[in-house]
């Protein structure tokens, strides 16, 4: 330390400066680095976590209405009708697939990967059934569409896809939570 206490008070000072400009300068790229984590951090956030949850209000929105479109099966008198009903639970059909294969690619979790895999199980006996119910409905016989949609085939499966994406969403947002 003697050779600090020899030192002439400008280049002390200039030496007082330097050493404040390299902690300035450490603490400034701890700052930049911190920063650009957190920037990675909530683009990883928005992809795997927040957009997929609006997935999720795509695929419930869909379900529902083609639950919708079964119950309008019952009602429906003409050809032309039960083919508009038709072709609406095709779209619908569509668009829930459609998110839940995108939804299905963000999850983390083996248990909700499972779940998302027992949904298209359950959704292709949905499927079945409600096909069974337009041939129904084309051969004119309301009574038995209303007798298939009340059994309880129909309601296990139509709570059990309710369920599962529930499931889903739990999940969904417990991983967000701990994000």
């Amino acid at each position: 330390m003697k050779w600090f206490y020899n030192l002439k008070i400008g280049r002390k000072i200039i030496l007082g400066y330097l050493i404040i400009a390299a902690i300035s300068g450490c603490i400034g790229t701890m700052g930049l680095w911190g920063i650009y984590k957190i920037s990675e951090q909530d683009v990883y956030l928005y992809e795997k976590m927040a957009k997929p949850l609006g997935e999720l209000v795509y695929i419930v929105d869909s379900f529902q209405g083609i639950l919708g479109n079964v119950d309008d099966l019952i009602q429906a008198t003409s050809p032309e009708e039960i083919d508009a009903i038709e072709s609406e639970i095709l779209k619908k059909n569509s668009k829930f697939d459609a998110n839940l294969k995108t939804f299905q690619t963000t999850l983390m979790s083996p248990e909700a990967i499972q779940i998302a895999d027992e949904t298209y199980l359950l959704k292709d006996k949905l499927d079945a059934m409600v096909t069974e119910m337009i041939n129904l409905a084309r051969a004119g016989k309301p009574d038995e569409v209303a007798a298939l949609e009340k059994s309880s085939e129909f309601e296990t499966v139509h709570s059990q896809i309710e369920t599962n994406y529930q499931k889903m969403m739990e999940l969904k947002l417990a991983i967000v939570k701990d994000t």
